[in-house]
């Protein structure tokens, strides 16, 4: 985790979380968390997948390129990596969209 303190007794969480069955539940995510919670609140956050939403505008008309290089200045991926998704046909097909390609 990123905030430094937020996880006190680490034993004591990765417990925590098999106790309740939270830890193959957790959803992948940035979370907004803070260090007034208590172990079992972000235990919950990470079972629900309260996880942070960033705002991004994207213009119409911008190609998968232009896409790709505004998500990368905003810091939300790698520009090679979304472009390479776009064209991952197993990817697409795991959307359950038909087509070869995100483009358009």
């Amino acid at each position: 985790m990123a905030v430094q303190g937020l996880i006190k007794d680490p034993t004591y969480f990765i417990i925590a979380g098999k106790l309740i069955g939270v830890e193959r539940e957790i959803k992948p995510g940035e979370y907004a968390v803070h260090t007034d919670m208590r172990p079992l609140q972000i235990l919950g956050f990470l079972k629900r997948g309260d996880t942070y939403k960033h705002d991004v505008a994207i213009p119409e008309g911008y190609t998968v390129k232009q896409i790709a290089e505004l998500l990368e200045e905003n810091q939300l991926g790698d520009s090679k990596t979304f472009i390479g998704l776009t064209r991952d046909r197993e990817f697409i097909r795991s959307l359950e969209i038909q087509s070869n390609s995100l483009e358009g």
